[in-house]
């Protein structure tokens, strides 16, 4: 993913194969968003929850290559999303790196109803 030219984060997507099924268009190399509303939709069932976990290691030789990151000890801060359905399953499991600069910010709508 780049913003302006410059690279921001890199992403990967895994999806089960009962995901892929009935959505295979999700196998294109890239993403133009939306796949875990697409998943539902097409499995019958609606959206669980996103655990979202970060945690922070060295980067890889790869990943400074591609984020354009230079230094001795780099770190990358790495999100993992897990998806699921109100039945339970698994639809998406999203790996995103990013430099440790960036920001990683949520957004909870407390409000009754999340109006």
């Amino acid at each position: 993913m780049s913003r302006h030219g410059v690279p921001v984060h890199l992403s990967t997507s895994y999806y089960p194969a009962y995901v892929s099924a009935v959505a295979p268009e999700l196998s294109d190399p890239v993403s133009t968003g939306g796949s875990r509303e697409l998943a539902a939709e097409r499995l019958g069932s609606e959206q669980k929850e996103v655990i979202q976990e970060v945690s922070a290691r060295p980067a890889t030789q790869e990943e400074k290559s591609a984020l354009g990151l230079s230094g001795d000890p780099v770190y990358v801060l790495q999100t993992m999303r897990t998806v699921t359905l109100t039945d339970d399953r698994v639809v998406e499991v999203a790996v995103r790196v990013a430099s440790s600069s960036t920001v990683v910010r949520w957004v909870t709508d407390l409000r009754p109803g999340g109006e």
